[in-house]
Formats: structure tokens, sequence, C-alpha cells
């Protein structure tokens, strides 16, 4: 692990592999190109952690697995199985799946949550571990949104699904739209 920022200009990769890639304190982490480790049965788990600093990913994300930790903002375009993020500041949250979109975990700290996927969107834990802090929640998908648990101050939650939206939801204000 490096003491300060690393920047990856490229990194030739392989479906299967498993990468683990972090910044040191109070430092940033900055992929400028595009990483895929394959997705599927055969694909490979990606860790990208920047837990003090800043996370900045120039190309889209493809893994079987991927495991994100930043302070601050954070925008990224995946194509992955799995995704499990925990933003330690109140950074937002912005993610463009390809395809469907399974997250294990986000757990935010005041941020808000945007999440765009061309298909499904199912979200096993979503929550805010600073419960003083209110952000907004947005949620798009083409298909149906399920969220499966939910433990977060949410000042405005939008859901927009081509499909069903399913879960328990709180929140001071609520927007839903099903087709």
């Amino acid at each position: 692990n490096p003491t300060g920022s690393l920047t990856v200009v490229s990194l030739p990769t392989q479906d299967g592999q498993t990468i683990n890639m972090s910044a040191g304190a109070n430092s940033d982490l900055t992929i400028v190109s595009a990483i895929d480790v394959g997705t599927g049965s055969g694909g490979g788990s990606l860790t990208l952690s920047a837990p003090t600093g800043g996370l900045s990913l120039g190309g889209t994300i493809t893994a079987h697995s991927l495991t994100l930790e930043a302070q601050n903002n954070l925008t990224i375009n995946s194509e992955v199985d799995t995704l499990t993020v925990n933003m330690t500041g109140a950074g937002n949250l912005t993610v463009f799946e390809t395809g469907d979109l399974n997250a294990d975990s986000i757990t935010m700290n005041g941020g808000n949550l945007t999440l765009y996927a061309e298909g499904n969107v199912d979200i096993a834990s979503i929550s805010n571990i600073s419960p003083t802090e209110e952000g907004t929640v947005t949620i798009n998908a083409g298909g149906s949104i399920t969220i499966a648990g939910q433990n977060m101050n949410a000042s405005t939650v939008t859901l927009t699904a081509a499909g069903a939206i399913t879960g328990t939801i709180d929140a001071e204000v609520l927007n839903l739209t099903a087709n």
C-alpha cells in the first residue's frame, strides 16, 4: 500500500483476476483507464479504496464483484455483478450501471445517492452511518427496483422504474414512478 496518492494510467487485466488498490492516509486514488476483470462466474474481484481521500475512475469498471471505499464525491460507470460501497465522508455517490445493478451494501455518510441502471436494481442494504445527516436518494431503473434493507435518513427519495418497486422506504418526501 502506498503512503500517498496513487494514480494508475493503464493497467492490463485478465478475466478472473483479484485486484486490490488503496491510497494512503489523506490521499487520493485515481484510475485513468477502464478496468475489466470479467463478469459472471469466471469474473474477478476488484477493491478500490481511498477512505480518507478521493477516488476518481476514468473508464468503465467491469468485474464480478466491486468494492469501493471513498470519502469524497464518487462517480462510476460500471458493469458489475455485485457492488459494495462505503462512503466514509459526506461525498455524493453516482453509479451508471450497464445491465442489472445488484448491491450487497451501500453505506452513505450524508451525501446524495444517485443510481442509474439499464436493468433491475436490487439493493440488499442501504444505510447512513451518520444519522444526523440527510441526503437525497434517486434511483432510475430500466427494470424493477427492490430494496431489501434500508436504515437511512433521507430528505427526499425518488424511485423511477420500468417495472415494479418493492421494499420498505423511509423518507420525508417519497416520489415513486413504476410502469
